[in-house]
């Protein structure tokens, strides 16, 4: 089919016209690939999908996985300059000219 295309338009349009074919071929191919990329998230996080699939990944026997405790955040060992200014000024922002 492109190839046919492609003598035609080389026919009609001159040199520029297989170029044209062909980018609007690769306009169809990319189409199709992000269309079914998004049908594919849409269809994967469906509540539905998930209660059909679970039984394949998961042994009916066990308990659900369960994600762990949050990791207990570090403290900077100092703090930002934006929040020692604050804590200087009693939480209030100085002025750009110095004043309050």
């Amino acid at each position: 089919m492109l190839p046919t295309a492609m003598e035609r338009s080389l026919a009609e349009f001159g040199p520029l016209g297989p170029v044209f074919t062909f980018l609007s071929g690769l306009i169809g191919i990319f189409l199709v690939a992000v269309s079914g990329l998004a049908a594919g998230e849409v269809i994967a996080t469906g509540a539905w999908y998930r209660k059909v699939s679970a039984p394949l990944f998961r042994p009916a026997d066990r308990e659900p996985a369960r994600s762990p405790a949050h990791p207990r955040r570090v403290k900077p060992s100092a703090p930002c300059r934006g929040h020692a200014e604050n804590a200087q000024t009693g939480g209030r922002a100085k002025a750009p000219d110095g004043g309050e």
